[in-house]
């Protein structure tokens, strides 16, 4: 089997596309990866048996028309050429977006186009029915998230100061503001806000944002994996104030839990997946006027089970961290890969 794998490459360091490109290896004896690319490498390699799109249906802001015609073109000539076109289902909507008319239609076409739909939590189910429709929503294939491979934090017998960490590329959809806000709030708890900005003038922002906020350190640039580890080492608690309109599942949330360490986010998809959801320190919110209140009330439980009943505290990430290992490994992953492919 040959599949063909969009984006995909050696520079290409996505954690979740490494880690599924394993789980495909483990599913099929014999089996052929490569980047789908652009078309020279494209009809290079047009006896392939599967195309795996991700992300395939989101739009830069600029040329969204052109962009379009492009994505229904490559659609098109992966059907004339007998491929079976897998995509999979990553967010509600493409985070940062104006939700354009143009944008909506590539939504609908890329995954109405496909012969299979990966979801990566049972809730896109109905998502996919409403807006793309039923007959699409049965092409529905749960693929859990994979876990990743990363040494686990370890904990000190007895509870030190308790710091909490927001890392990612730094983009105003994230909140990153209400980060800075909750700093604010509890002006006893360390916090850091790590990644590297959107650009230049988002920078200056948060620069502008934290200073004189004593209890934050910024540190805006790109993060290699030993420095994520390194700071995830140096923290209590991983910080995700998600915008639920956009946002249903969260790879840093996988992350999070691989590498052992506490996470506070909306309930989204991802979280709503897992076997011991009641130990993630989640919530829930309708309006955005909500969200400041909500996550206060988060930041304060987390605090307190950690004053109080330290051990607890560290039981809860060692269950789902156990629960990652378990049920979410390649191997495990492996077994749904082949509904998805074949």
């Amino acid at each position: 089997m040959k599949i063909l794998i969009a984006p995909y490459g050696q520079d290409l360091k996505n954690l979740y596309l490494q880690r599924m490109a394993e789980a495909i290896k483990l599913a099929f004896d014999r089996v052929e990866i490569k980047p789908l690319g652009i078309y020279r490498n494209f009809f290079r390699n047009r006896d392939a048996d599967v195309v795996w799109l991700n992300w395939f249906e989101n739009f830069a802001k600029r040329s969204q028309l052109k962009q379009l015609l492009i994505k229904v073109i490559k659609l098109l000539t992966l059907k004339v050429l007998g491929m079976r076109i897998v995509s999979t289902f990553h967010n509600r909507q493409q985070h940062d977006t104006e939700g354009t008319l143009i944008e909506r239609l590539g939504f609908y076409l890329t995954f109405r186009f496909s012969d299979c739909i990966i979801i990566l939590s049972d809730e896109s189910r109905g998502i996919i029915s409403e807006c793309i429709g039923k007959s699409s929503a049965r092409k529905c294939v749960l693929v859990p998230h994979p876990s990743y491979d990363c040494l686990p934090k370890q904990y000190p017998e007895q509870p030190e100061q308790f710091r909490i960490l927001f890392f990612g590329l730094l983009r105003p959809y994230k909140n990153i503001e209400l980060v800075i806000e909750m700093a604010k709030q509890f002006p006893d708890i360390s916090f850091t806000i790590a990644g590297e900005p959107t650009n230049e003038t988002y920078e200056q922002l948060l620069k502008e944002k934290t200073t004189g906020v004593k209890n934050i350190t910024l540190i805006p640039h790109f993060l290699s994996e030993e420095e994520i580890d390194n700071l995830i080492d140096g923290h209590t608690l991983l910080l995700l104030p998600y915008n639920i309109k956009s946002s249903l599942n969260s790879g840093v949330v996988i992350h999070g839990l691989c590498k052992r360490i506490n996470v506070i986010v909306p309930e989204i998809g991802t979280v709503k997946q897992l076997r011991n959801k009641e130990d993630v320190f989640s919530y829930k919110y309708e309006k955005p006027e909500e969200h400041s209140k909500a996550l206060a009330k988060t930041i304060q439980e987390a605090y307190n089970l950690y004053t109080n009943d330290y051990p607890e505290f560290v039981n809860r990430i060692t269950r789902l961290n156990q629960e990652m290992n378990n049920y979410q490994s390649p191997e495990r992953i492996s077994t749904y890969i082949k509904r998805a492919f074949e």
